[in-house]
């Protein structure tokens, strides 16, 4: 991935090609040989949020969980989540 950097003492804009996370802050210029410090403003992430806000999301979500929770009124629910055997043949659903 390219990452973009800035000459301190000639000013040039060069990229260096590194894997993601393995980036350095500094590296020679290639020009004149000065540090060369990695640029970070003018970056962009590319995240989009789609079908709006977080929050509207979460209330969304709210929504239909509690219709769900409305529709298994008075069901059993369909899998047994956990079952322990308290010896004795005394088994318990949790």
């Amino acid at each position: 991935m390219l990452f973009p950097y800035q000459c301190v003492k000639c000013g040039r804009q060069f990229d260096g090609d590194w894997p993601i996370g393995k980036a350095p802050r500094t590296v020679p210029c290639p020009s004149c040989g000065g540090v060369g410090k990695r640029v970070y403003a003018g970056l962009s992430l590319g995240v989009r949020v789609v079908g709006g806000t977080p929050r509207a999301f979460g209330e969304r979500m709210k929504s239909r969980n509690l219709e769900a929770g409305e529709r298994m009124k008075g069901r059993k629910p369909p899998v047994r989540v956990a079952a322990y055997d308290y010896g004795k043949g005394d088994v318990r659903e949790v």
